[in-house]
């Protein structure tokens, strides 16, 4: 089965973003250069799921220009990995922080029931502690009456790797346990996600690599511009609308060789897009086009070869600023790379990439 997880004042959060980034400095400083939990270290550990909540700032403060509610809210996620690892008995640990595409979910991460297609178990199954985040306004993350966008979705993804290194975050359901600290993060997405994960990384998220996927503004499809504009449309009189017109539209946009069970798993838990990330869309990729020369982290793009949002051909962007830029192409892959028939090749790809981060 699917896995279906479950106001400051501005000188307070000041004060805390100040007091995170000093813990994260100490840590860095005592374990930085430490060698990073492997596979090998994590050999015969158990791989378990911890669900984890963040308290984090809606706020807007990247170039984006885009509004926020400036309000406090939760974010939960899952942390996959050895069970080591995820209690934070392993040593020095790399969190991979795995954000969703629009109108999905953390379930795209972590398909319980289905164990090819589970990338973070996949993942964990090396050795790997991922963070499967859901994003405000999914899942557990509730937005309610709220408002959000992309400039403030990379900001709260900025919060959060401040929050893993220094450890000022809880297990969902046993507060009190200390959960682990980071020595490294790499930020990984999907779609929207991948967007979400390039702006954190241009605005100075202290990252250590950046993996892209399905994600190249400049080759967006007729679909892909046509379904823009279908929900920017929806969104003039409401505030959410959905990845497709239809659950039809929803599986097409997503998927090529995906089996039925999974297609039929994906649209059972389809979720609505806020509207504040459709309508901030246009400038996020303006932005990007400006500022992803300062990414000065390894970047790995993956793409599929019949993603319908995507034109066919792309050989991603260029990253000016970072040491090194690889792309791979998967063919009979549609958009939703962990979940298609090549999905085991991708997590050998993206662990074989992490592996030479180490």
């Amino acid at each position: 089965m699917w896995f279906q997880p479950p106001a400051l004042t501005r000188r307070l959060r000041l004060v805390r973003t100040l007091a995170l980034a000093l813990t994260a400095a100490l840590f860095g400083a005592g374990l930085g250069a430490m060698t990073v939990t492997t596979a090998h270290a994590a050999t015969g550990d158990r791989v378990i799921t911890r669900a984890v909540v963040f308290t984090l700032t809606n706020s807007n403060e990247t170039h984006v220009p885009c509004v926020a509610d400036g309000e406090e809210y939760q974010v939960y996620g899952q942390l996959v990995g050895p069970r080591a690892s995820v209690l934070g008995k392993g040593g020095p640990t790399r969190v991979n922080v795995l954000l969703h595409d629009d109108g999905t979910g953390s379930w795209f991460w972590h398909a319980r029931g289905h164990r090819r297609a589970d990338y973070a178990g996949a993942l964990a199954r090396r050795g790997e502690l991922s963070l499967v985040v859901d994003r405000l306004g999914y899942g557990r993350s509730r937005l309610g009456d709220g408002s959000t966008c992309l400039g403030a979705q990379a900001e709260l993804v900025e919060q959060i790797v401040q929050h893993l290194y220094s450890g000022i975050y809880d297990f969902a359901n046993t507060p009190g346990r200390t959960p682990p600290h980071a020595t490294h993060v790499v930020l990984q997405g999907q779609g929207t996600g991948a967007a979400i994960a390039q702006l954190a990384a241009a605005d100075g998220a202290r990252i250590d690599g950046l993996v892209l996927m399905s994600w190249d503004p400049a080759a967006a499809s007729a679909a892909a511009v046509s379904e823009a504009t279908r929900q920017g449309g929806a969104c003039t009189s409401a505030s959410t609308t959905n990845l497709g017109a239809s659950p039809a539209d929803f599986r097409a946009l997503l998927f090529s060789s995906a089996s039925r069970a999974i297609q039929r798993g994906a649209t059972r838990h389809r979720q609505p897009i806020p509207c504040g990330d459709v309508t901030s869309l246009p400038a996020t990729v303006a932005d990007l086009a400006l500022e992803s020369g300062r990414i000065d982290v390894p970047v790995l793009q993956l793409y599929g070869a019949d993603d319908a949002r995507l034109r066919g051909g792309t050989t991603g962007q260029t990253f000016s600023g970072s040491p090194a830029v690889r792309t791979k192409t998967f063919r009979n892959t549609g958009s939703a790379l962990t979940l298609e028939k090549s999905a085991p090749r991708v997590q050998q790809r993206v662990l074989r990439w992490l592996g030479g981060l180490s």
